[in-house]
């Protein structure tokens, strides 16, 4: 059986254990953007019923994978794929490399080695220290997140370029997983000529705040995408989802603003953290991860105030904070961690 892992943002689940509660609770345990992208004011009516009421058309997920590729810069789109969510690829990647070895530096996203637990070959878990200088094997594959889950790390355009290359010379792949690079876009190599032994996965729904909508873009070498695709099957991505892609795609004002949105508030968010006794040890724009010798005690604190947040099974110091929207949720936070 493949282990289960504990995701942020099940709020029903949580306000079942916590039933006492009575205030609304805000949910900080995602990475997702607190700013929705506002599909309902910026798209007519009557396009959104067409979109949900038929079987999604052709032309228009062509549209949003040009969007796609324009916003990224992306010059020649022929490899990339509209998916239902970067999951939807992480999902089928042991059988598209059936033969393959997962090699996985941690801390990493915990679908990665979750989805390769009953592949043919055990994965290798190893500190990222230890990869940059690991000697790869026949038929591997590594798994790299930038920036990285939970911690935000950033691994340099020039240590990708060397994976990959020495991944290339042993028949081996290298997954880029960049969910998170919209706040980071300067070190994307989405633009780039990227390398025909790579596989570069976006995700729509992180900095949009449309986590639900569950879209993603992905490069995959020529040879893979058929498979992929055969895998998948028709009408993988649902024609509302594509629309607001399209529609969201091509708002630069909404897109800029959102960014500089997100940049003042990760500020905010590391200043109050400091001011409660936090070690930064770690973020984007998106989050912020911070390290307490009491987090056990921080928890219930928050969660009787109505504050969640993400917690690590793993790293039981360690809390990961999402951005709050406003200055009204900033305050509350300050509230709940005594921050004056």
């Amino acid at each position: 059986m493949i282990p289960s892992i504990h995701h942020g943002g099940d709020m029903q689940a949580v306000k079942a254990q916590y039933p006492h509660v009575q205030e609304e609770w805000l949910d900080l345990s995602t990475g997702l953007s607190p700013f929705v992208y506002p599909w309902q004011e910026k798209i007519a009516a009557v396009d959104l019923y067409e979109a949900s009421s038929k079987l999604p058309q052709t032309s228009l997920i062509d549209a949003c994978g040009e969007a796609w590729a324009l916003y990224l810069g992306i010059k020649d789109r022929t490899d990339w794929l509209l998916t239902a969510g970067s999951q939807a690829i992480i999902n089928i990647l042991p059988r598209l490399l059936p033969e393959y070895q997962a090699v996985i530096p941690v801390p990493n996203y915990g679908e990665h080695a979750r989805v390769w637990s009953r592949s043919a070959r055990p994965a290798i878990m190893l500190e990222r220290e230890v990869l940059k200088s690991f000697e790869y094997g026949d038929q591997q594959v590594v798994f790299l997140t930038s920036p990285n889950n939970p911690d935000g790390y950033i691994w340099s355009k020039e240590t990708i370029w060397k994976m990959a290359e020495q991944l290339k010379e042993k028949r081996g792949y290298l997954l880029l997983d960049e969910a998170f690079a919209d706040v980071a876009f300067s070190h994307s190599i989405a633009a780039e000529n990227i390398p025909d032994n790579m596989i570069l996965l976006r995700s729509f729904g992180k900095f949009f705040g449309l986590a639900g909508v569950r879209l993603g873009y992905a490069k995959l070498p020529a040879g893979l995408k058929g498979k992929a695709q055969a895998i998948l099957g028709p009408w993988s991505v649902n024609g509302l989802a594509a629309l607001i892609a399209f529609k969201a795609l091509r708002d630069d004002r909404w897109i800029e603003d959102t960014r500089t949105a997100l940049s003042k508030g990760a500020v905010k968010l590391k200043t109050i953290l400091k001011a409660s006794g936090f070690e930064i040890i770690g973020g984007t724009d998106l989050f912020c991860l911070g390290y307490h010798k009491d987090t056990n005690r921080l928890t219930e604190q928050l969660n009787g105030s109505a504050i969640h947040v993400r917690r690590f099974e793993e790293y039981p110091n360690w809390i990961r904070f999402g951005i709050p929207a406003s200055e009204e949720e900033f305050n509350r936070l300050r509230e709940a961690l005594y921050v004056r």
